[in-house]
């Protein structure tokens, strides 16, 4: 199985640094957001890590990592070819990356430098139960333009 507890670490010291911002693109109002990661996080079972492609021509890849708290899922995403200084807003939607439900199921603080990571009011097995994808955009004002997305599913 490829289940990992790598990136808590990342998570914890981009928690602690402040550098968790609140979300700055329009959301819909009943939309769950995130709360940014306390710095005393301890995973409650194994991380399950994605691969966030790229999409519709853009250079962007990266993980989100999904790690079990006791307050529901510390999500931690690191886009390695990413935009600088473009905050990016990011969502975890019901559906694949193929079928994307447009409407985000919870809303991250946006992507900046690369990294975003929030808790999540939502358990692993529930991301798992059906189908759920990780989705990143453009920015703010070009949130329409998907630019990575990886699909939540169990490693085979």
């Amino acid at each position: 199985m490829n289940f990992r507890i790598p990136a808590l670490a990342a998570a914890l010291t981009l928690a602690a640094s402040g550098s968790v911002l609140a979300q700055s693109s329009p959301m819909p109002m009943n939309m769950p957001m995130a709360s940014p990661a306390p710095p005393n996080l301890t995973p409650t079972g194994p991380s399950l890590v994605i691969k966030l492609l790229s999409q519709n021509g853009s250079s962007e890849t990266g993980t989100a990592t999904f790690t079990p708290v006791a307050t529901g899922t510390l999500v931690t995403v690191k886009i390695l070819t990413g935009v600088a200084d473009v905050p990016q807003p990011n969502h975890v939607h019901m559906g694949t990356c193929a079928t994307l439900d447009p409407k985000p199921q919870f809303g991250l603080p946006p992507i900046k430098d690369g990294m975003s990571s929030a808790v999540i009011p939502a358990t692993v097995a529930d991301l798992l139960a059906t189908p759920h994808a990780f989705n990143v955009h453009k920015s703010g004002p070009e949130a329409a333009v998907y630019v990575a997305c990886g699909n939540i599913v169990k490693p085979m």
